[in-house]
């Protein structure tokens, strides 16, 4: 995954001058001296996988040398998923992100130093504001054309996360494939994979034709990814996720995992703590049926990746697609 995230660098140094700078903007509000001193290392941790995918996109497709608009635009994007993990912490009541304190509990603390009634509410609502915050900051680095595009993909993840929420809570209610792979293309592989390729070639003045292949393959890749993750979630090393081994099963959150398992062992998770399910897992060869569906997945993406124009383009899509299968976090 490194050759993936190898714009960290430029997009992080990008991100703390742009923050910094909207520090200084924003000098007298009260809370702005705090918040970006909060904002910066937690939007500057990440692998930033979208936005560096934004940019080889646009490398590729151009054959030049990123555009300062590229960067900007990739930055808009890594701003809008930090934005989306503050917020998705608050969701989930998680208190660890990437290996750090999340937001939310971060102004829990805070609001417990400073003994302020309901401690947790106001940790949530502080975070919250500091969430909605970085996505209108996001919306100043982008191009008139992209913002369209952003705003559609980023309804999709806002829209997917409600689903996410309604599926936890679902219990002895049948809840289909279709409908997991729905909410898995909207809250994760539409801004993942499909905004960064279709940004990327957007800027690099693909056509729209191309730009909506992209969309579809991201569709795919995007699945693929997600399955990937719920995989790293339940079986993974927590050192290298960040994240608790476990946490989707304690939150009741409807993975491939969970439909498979319940078909074949109704009520297990209504039953049952998180070691007893990843051993009935292992009984029922849950793995194996989630890997049936990733390969077919692959397969696909394969196809789509061949029909694409450009060589070099093509080439850095099939390294990811295999990449993403072996990741580890």
């Amino acid at each position: 995954m490194q050759h993936f995230i190898s714009y960290k660098k430029e997009i992080s140094d990008f991100l703390i001058s742009f923050l910094t700078h909207q520090k200084l903007e924003l000098k007298d509000s009260h809370f702005s001296e705090d918040v970006f001193e909060r904002l910066i290392p937690l939007a500057t941790s990440g692998k930033m996988l979208r936005g560096s995918l934004l940019m080889n996109a646009y490398e590729k497709l151009t054959g030049k040398k990123y555009s300062q608009e590229a960067l900007q635009a990739a930055t808009a994007l890594e701003l809008a998923q930090t934005g989306f993990l503050i917020h998705d912490d608050i969701i989930d009541q998680d208190e660890l992100r990437r290996g750090q304190p999340t937001l939310h509990h971060q102004y829990t603390q805070r609001s417990e130093q400073k003994k302020y009634q309901q401690p947790a509410h106001t940790g949530a609502s502080l975070a919250t504001c500091a969430g909605d915050l970085v996505f209108f900051l996001a919306y100043e680095l982008l191009s008139g054309g992209l913002i369209k595009l952003f705003s559609q993909h980023f309804g999709l993840v806002a829209l997917g996360e409600m689903h996410d929420v309604e599926l936890a809570l679902m219990n002895g209610e049948v809840i289909t494939k279709e409908s997991i792979f729905q909410m898995y293309l909207d809250k994760t592989a539409s801004y993942t994979i499909s905004l960064p390729l279709m940004a990327g070639a957007v800027l690099a003045e693909q056509g729209e034709e191309f730009v909506i292949q992209l969309n579809e393959l991201g569709k795919t890749l995007g699945l693929i990814f997600q399955i990937k993750d719920d995989e790293l979630g339940l079986f993974g090393d927590k050192q290298k996720t960040g994240k608790p081994v476990g946490a989707d099963i304690r939150e009741g959150k409807k993975t491939l995992y969970y439909y498979y398992l319940e078909k074949k062992a109704p009520g297990t998770f209504a039953e049952n703590g998180v070691e007893e399910i990843l051993s009935l897992m292992e009984k029922h060869q849950i793995v194996e049926l989630v890997n049936n569906d990733l390969e077919k997945l692959e397969v696909n993406s394969q196809q789509q990746i061949k029909e694409l124009r450009v060589v070099e383009f093509r080439k850095m899509l099939k390294e990811f697609s295999e990449v993403n299968l072996r990741r580890e976090k």
